[in-house]
């Protein structure tokens, strides 16, 4: 509470992911009924290899998207940064 008031900052309710739980249906239904969350992640993309395309339903829930209002943010898992172009 003391860090609030001092540097008056807002709280940030981030809703994290639950494997086999927390689909974008689950998300989107969430959302529309209960109120205060300023983030939605996604469960990780894993196994990306380079070179080789990315199916129509993957790159749809990659792109950076909103649930409601809500920022949904997408999460990659990779071998490496390089395949990315970050390192």
């Amino acid at each position: 509470m003391y860090f609030r008031t001092v540097m008056n900052i807002e709280p940030s309710v981030y809703f994290a992911p639950f494997q086999g739980i927390t689909t974008s249906l689950f998300r989107k239904v969430y959302a529309m009924h209960f109120k205060g969350v300023d983030k939605l992640f996604t469960p990780y993309f894993a196994n990306f290899e380079p070179g080789h395309a990315l199916s129509q339903t993957k790159m749809v829930a990659l792109k950076n998207q909103s649930e409601s209002g809500i920022e949904v943010v997408p999460q990659v898992l990779s071998k490496g940064a390089g395949s990315w172009g970050m390192n």
